[in-house]
């Protein structure tokens, strides 16, 4: 089967009150389109852009499937063990991975490519965010991108 290269985006809506370390910086977002029903993709870049120009150290945890509430937005992330099941890996984002803009900052993390796969049927995968410093976002949102490349 062919390979085909994409970019997968989606805009996280963040609290725009400070957040400490380990606060959960969003529910999961859907990302469109990853997978092909039934087959691998791996993801092999992330583009991070802050609008918010904070260039705070983040994780970025990816999900099978959408893994409900994972606890208060701001607070203490609180996933379950069913939710932890469902992770396909996890992107850090360091302070020093950030591009100053001026008004905005992009990151863009080296790592090493996820393998995914969403749940039988389904081309989507799902994204949040846990914080791992104090920031704040005034606009409330970021834009993330991922390069993709799935089997079709």
């Amino acid at each position: 089967m062919p390979k085909v290269d994409d970019v997968s985006e989606v805009r996280l809506n963040l609290d725009t009150a400070v957040y400490a370390s380990g606060d959960l910086l969003c529910q999961a977002a859907e990302l469109t389109g990853v997978c092909v029903p039934n087959y691998p993709a791996f993801i092999e870049s992330v583009t991070l852009l802050d609008y918010d120009d904070q260039g705070g150290a983040l994780d970025l945890i990816f999900f099978r499937a959408n893994p409900g509430s994972l606890g208060v937005v701001n607070v203490a992330l609180a996933i379950s063990n069913a939710q932890a099941e469902m992770v396909l890996g996890v992107v850090n984002v360091a302070a020093a991975d950030y591009t100053d803009l001026g008004a905005q900052r992009i990151a863009q993390p080296q790592f090493y490519p996820i393998k995914v796969r969403a749940l039988d049927g389904s081309a989507s995968i799902w994204v949040a965010g846990a914080g791992r410093s104090a920031s704040t976002y005034a606009s409330g949102r970021m834009l993330l991108k991922c390069g993709v490349v799935r089997v079709e």
